[in-house]
């Protein structure tokens, strides 16, 4: 059988097994080899994956089928990557991945070389910075890697100021570099996927009415937050009044909008995360025990519309083990992530004591209710990003 010929056996094979996940009550003994082997190895580890694909030729070319890939991508686990700066001879940054499963997570050590930093994910992709603040998009598992042609800009604090999103209506990802100088708002697109599209363009922002001769803007506490095509760039500070803005960046339609964020002042354990699709914001109700919080949902980005719809309180784990305690004013809580286990919408948060030793909380909140959570994070950790590992190449970019 031709090759392409046993590709095409596997889509179809993959297209059937879809329909046989809609279809419970079907006996396993009357369906095809091939749809059975499909459902096995679309719920194994992608690391694990990788590797079956030399068992045979027909394993390989399922294993490298693009429907194969995507569904796959649809049923991992999600997890975290922890960027941990290792200070030995040379200061280097190792990256781990811990795969969040109800209460317990598996660590995966994701050695790829000293190639670079991790500052962004997306679909099992991850962006790194070099030392010489070059780009490039790897994935971990296949250790594949594609070199990103130089930004234009000389301003090249990537990592606060760059997105890193999927947009799926065109099938693209997009790397988008926001600029700002005092009254000028701009941003670098790079699309990948397209031919003729490996260079940077300039999209400006004069759509935005904040911009006028007596209004000055600068980047205050900047972070990043990329939701469903969306780059959402957190802390541009409008300097006459102080207040913080977000601006958003649709890379699909390539157009600004810029909203308020949700309360004036912050304390330094909010944080701006994705929940269920949406931009959410994490707010400490107390500047001083860090022990409730409120969370804020964007119902309407365009609108800039926020609605308050959680209140919650944690407790820390015991250092013995056992029950929680309540968090005191020596303790400097920090939210890691977040991420999505069977519908439900989770937070995690790091707690650190007075004497540096580390615990970790999940925080349900679909259920309303905390667990502790094993995480042990060792070295200096610099980063924490909501992956999933996958077997997309940059390669075919």
């Amino acid at each position: 059988m031709r090759k392409g010929r046993k590709v095409e056996a596997g889509a179809t094979a993959a297209k059937a097994s879809r329909s046989f996940i809609l279809k419970k009550n079907e006996l396993l003994p009357l369906l095809p080899q091939e749809v059975i082997i499909f459902n096995i190895l679309v719920r194994l580890r992608a690391d694990k994956l990788y590797k079956f694909r030399s068992v045979c030729r027909s394993w390989y070319n399922l294993i490298n089928d693009p429907f194969f890939i995507q569904s796959h991508l649809e049923n991992s686990t999600p997890g975290l990557i922890i960027k941990r700066y290792i200070v030995d001879r040379k200061p280097i940054y190792q990256t781990d991945f811990k795969e969040m499963k109800d209460r317990k997570n598996t660590k995966q050590d994701l050695k790829f070389g000293n190639i670079g930093e991790v500052i962004g994910s997306c679909n099992g992709l991850v962006l790194l910075k070099t030392k010489r603040k070059r780009l490039s998009v790897a994935n971990l598992i296949t250790k594949q890697i594609l070199e990103l042609p130089s930004a234009t800009s000389d301003n090249l604090n990537f990592d606060r100021q760059c997105g890193f999103t999927y947009v799926s209506e065109i099938g693209i990802y997009k790397l988008v570099h926001l600029l700002l100088d005092d009254y000028t708002l701009k941003c670098e697109v790079l699309s990948l996927g397209c031919s003729g599209c490996n260079t940077w363009r300039c999209v400006n922002g004069s759509s935005l009415s904040l911009l006028s001769e007596d209004e000055k803007w600068q980047f205050h506490g900047s972070e990043t937050v990329t939701i469903n095509g969306i780059v959402y760039f957190v802390g541009v500070r409008h300097v006459q009044s102080s207040s913080v803005h977000i601006v958003s960046f649709d890379a699909g339609a390539e157009v600004f909008h810029m909203i308020r964020a949700p309360i004036h002042d912050f304390t330094i354990c909010d944080s701006f995360i994705e929940l269920g699709g949406v931009l959410s914001f994490v707010q400490a109700t107390d500047r001083f025990i860090f022990d409730t919080f409120n969370v804020w949902i964007l119902k309407d980005w365009l609108k800039g519309t926020w609605v308050k719809q959680h209140a919650i309180s944690i407790r820390k784990p015991s250092i013995l083990g056992g029950t929680l305690h309540r968090i005191d004013s020596s303790d400097f809580v920090q939210v890691l992530s977040s991420f999505s286990h069977g519908g439900r919408k989770i937070i995690l948060f790091q707690i650190k004591s007075f004497s540096g030793i580390l615990s970790h909380i999940t925080y349900d909140l679909d259920l309303n209710q905390e667990s502790k959570i094993q995480f042990d994070i060792r070295g200096h950790p610099s980063g924490f990003y909501t992956h999933v590992n996958s077997l997309i190449s940059p390669k075919l970019l």
